[in-house]
Protein backbone atom coordinates (compact mmCIF):
# COMPACT_ATOMS: atom_id res chain seq x y z
CA UNK A 1 0.00 0.00 0.00
CA UNK A 2 2.86 2.41 -0.44
CA UNK A 3 2.76 4.69 -2.91
CA UNK A 4 5.44 5.58 -5.27
CA UNK A 5 3.55 8.22 -6.99
CA UNK A 6 6.13 10.81 -6.40
CA UNK A 7 9.10 10.36 -8.76
CA UNK A 8 12.26 11.56 -9.64
CA UNK A 9 13.66 11.01 -13.23
CA UNK A 10 11.21 8.59 -13.73
CA UNK A 11 12.11 6.69 -10.38
CA UNK A 12 10.01 6.88 -7.30
CA UNK A 13 11.53 9.33 -5.08
CA UNK A 14 12.86 6.92 -2.26
CA UNK A 15 15.44 4.95 -4.66
CA UNK A 16 16.41 8.28 -6.58
CA UNK A 17 17.27 9.68 -3.04
CA UNK A 18 19.70 6.58 -1.99
CA UNK A 19 21.17 6.71 -6.10
CA UNK A 20 22.18 10.36 -5.12
CA UNK A 21 23.20 9.72 -1.63
CA UNK A 22 19.99 12.34 -0.41
CA UNK A 23 19.47 11.06 3.13
CA UNK A 24 17.13 14.21 3.85
CA UNK A 25 15.05 12.99 0.72
CA UNK A 26 14.86 9.76 2.07
CA UNK A 27 14.46 10.79 5.94
CA UNK A 28 11.40 13.16 4.37
CA UNK A 29 9.95 10.59 2.65
CA UNK A 30 9.64 7.65 5.26
CA UNK A 31 8.56 10.36 7.81
CA UNK A 32 6.00 11.63 5.14
CA UNK A 33 4.47 7.89 4.59
CA UNK A 34 5.07 6.38 8.29
CA UNK A 35 7.80 3.70 6.87
CA UNK A 36 10.68 2.14 8.15
CA UNK A 37 14.13 2.11 6.37
CA UNK A 38 13.31 -1.66 6.50
CA UNK A 39 10.65 -1.25 3.75
CA UNK A 40 11.29 -3.18 0.57
CA UNK A 41 10.19 -2.23 -2.35
CA UNK A 42 8.82 -3.83 -5.08
CA UNK A 43 10.82 -5.90 -7.27
CA UNK A 44 9.10 -3.85 -10.36
CA UNK A 45 10.19 -0.37 -9.02
CA UNK A 46 13.61 -1.20 -8.81
CA UNK A 47 15.68 0.97 -11.87
CA UNK A 48 16.89 -1.87 -14.55
CA UNK A 49 20.65 -0.80 -13.63
CA UNK A 50 20.18 -2.11 -10.22
CA UNK A 51 18.85 -4.99 -10.89
CA UNK A 52 21.92 -5.62 -13.52
CA UNK A 53 24.05 -4.61 -10.65
CA UNK A 54 23.06 -7.59 -8.03
CA UNK A 55 21.50 -9.68 -10.71
CA UNK A 56 24.83 -11.96 -11.05
CA UNK A 57 22.76 -15.19 -12.86
CA UNK A 58 20.59 -15.11 -10.18
CA UNK A 59 17.60 -13.33 -8.95
CA UNK A 60 17.81 -10.08 -7.95
CA UNK A 61 18.00 -10.15 -3.86
CA UNK A 62 14.80 -8.78 -1.81
CA UNK A 63 16.61 -5.69 -0.26
CA UNK A 64 14.87 -3.00 2.34
CA UNK A 65 15.74 0.72 1.39
CA UNK A 66 18.49 0.18 4.00
CA UNK A 67 20.38 -2.64 1.77
CA UNK A 68 20.05 -0.68 -1.34
CA UNK A 69 21.59 2.12 0.40
CA UNK A 70 24.40 -0.32 1.33
CA UNK A 71 24.85 -2.02 -1.79
CA UNK A 72 25.10 1.56 -3.54
CA UNK A 73 28.02 2.59 -0.92
CA UNK A 74 27.16 5.75 -0.14
CA UNK A 75 28.76 6.32 3.69
CA UNK A 76 26.69 9.77 4.22
CA UNK A 77 23.83 8.10 3.33
CA UNK A 78 24.08 4.96 5.52
CA UNK A 79 25.77 7.06 8.25
CA UNK A 80 22.65 9.05 8.52
CA UNK A 81 20.55 6.42 8.25
CA UNK A 82 22.42 4.84 10.93
CA UNK A 83 22.20 7.73 13.44
CA UNK A 84 18.38 8.27 12.70
CA UNK A 85 17.69 4.40 13.54
CA UNK A 86 20.61 2.82 15.17
CA UNK A 87 18.32 -0.92 14.91
CA UNK A 88 18.85 -0.59 11.17
CA UNK A 89 22.34 -2.06 12.11
CA UNK A 90 22.12 -5.91 12.02
CA UNK A 91 19.36 -6.00 10.67
CA UNK A 92 18.63 -8.93 7.82
CA UNK A 93 16.56 -8.84 5.06
CA UNK A 94 14.31 -12.47 3.67
CA UNK A 95 17.40 -13.85 2.79
CA UNK A 96 19.29 -13.11 6.33
CA UNK A 97 21.47 -10.92 4.62
CA UNK A 98 23.11 -7.95 6.77
CA UNK A 99 24.05 -4.69 5.80
CA UNK A 100 27.53 -5.62 5.91
CA UNK A 101 26.63 -8.61 3.08
CA UNK A 102 25.35 -6.03 0.90
CA UNK A 103 28.11 -3.87 1.01
CA UNK A 104 30.65 -7.08 0.65
CA UNK A 105 28.96 -8.09 -2.12
CA UNK A 106 29.20 -4.57 -4.07
CA UNK A 107 33.11 -3.99 -2.78
CA UNK A 108 32.15 -0.87 -1.16
CA UNK A 109 34.71 -0.82 1.61
CA UNK A 110 34.10 2.64 2.73
CA UNK A 111 30.17 1.32 3.78
CA UNK A 112 32.03 -1.65 4.87
CA UNK A 113 34.66 0.14 7.11
CA UNK A 114 31.70 2.25 8.24
CA UNK A 115 29.52 -0.75 9.32
CA UNK A 116 32.46 -2.25 11.46
CA UNK A 117 33.26 1.02 12.78
CA UNK A 118 29.60 1.02 14.60
CA UNK A 119 30.63 -3.05 15.11
CA UNK A 120 28.45 -4.48 12.64
CA UNK A 121 27.75 -8.56 13.53
CA UNK A 122 30.75 -10.09 11.21
CA UNK A 123 29.98 -13.59 12.18
CA UNK A 124 26.29 -13.52 10.60
CA UNK A 125 25.55 -16.10 8.03
CA UNK A 126 22.74 -15.41 5.52
CA UNK A 127 20.19 -18.42 4.98
CA UNK A 128 22.47 -19.95 2.13
CA UNK A 129 25.48 -20.20 5.02
CA UNK A 130 27.44 -17.37 3.73
CA UNK A 131 29.71 -14.67 5.66
CA UNK A 132 29.65 -11.40 4.69
CA UNK A 133 33.44 -11.56 3.89
CA UNK A 134 32.48 -14.60 1.49
CA UNK A 135 30.44 -12.19 -0.68
CA UNK A 136 33.47 -10.03 -1.60
CA UNK A 137 34.13 -10.32 -5.24
CA UNK A 138 37.90 -12.02 -6.14
CA UNK A 139 40.02 -8.76 -6.24
CA UNK A 140 38.84 -7.72 -2.35
CA UNK A 141 41.37 -9.84 -0.68
CA UNK A 142 43.20 -7.43 1.74
CA UNK A 143 39.64 -6.67 3.21
CA UNK A 144 38.38 -10.54 3.07
CA UNK A 145 41.75 -10.77 5.62
CA UNK A 146 41.17 -7.98 7.15
CA UNK A 147 37.03 -9.18 8.17
CA UNK A 148 38.37 -12.87 8.75
CA UNK A 149 40.77 -11.38 11.46
CA UNK A 150 38.47 -9.14 12.90
CA UNK A 151 35.56 -12.35 12.76
CA UNK A 152 38.22 -14.64 14.59
CA UNK A 153 39.50 -12.11 16.66
CA UNK A 154 36.02 -11.36 18.11
CA UNK A 155 35.36 -15.61 18.08
CA UNK A 156 38.29 -15.65 20.61
CA UNK A 157 37.34 -12.82 22.85
CA UNK A 158 33.46 -14.87 23.40
CA UNK A 159 35.36 -18.35 23.87
CA UNK A 160 37.18 -17.38 26.15
CA UNK A 161 36.81 -13.84 27.54
CA UNK A 162 39.07 -14.30 30.35
CA UNK A 163 42.26 -15.14 28.31
CA UNK A 164 40.95 -12.44 25.45
CA UNK A 165 40.98 -9.43 28.52
CA UNK A 166 44.50 -10.87 29.82
CA UNK A 167 45.74 -10.13 25.83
Amino acid sequence: GISFRTKQNDMPLPLWAIENNWAQGLWAWLAETNVSALFVPNHNDLPQHWKEAVADGENVPTGSLWHWGCFFGHPTLVGDLLAAQPDLLNAQDVQGRTALHWACAAGRVDVVDMLLEKNIGVHVEDGQGYLAAEMLPEQYDELFDRLERRRQSLATTIADPILASVA
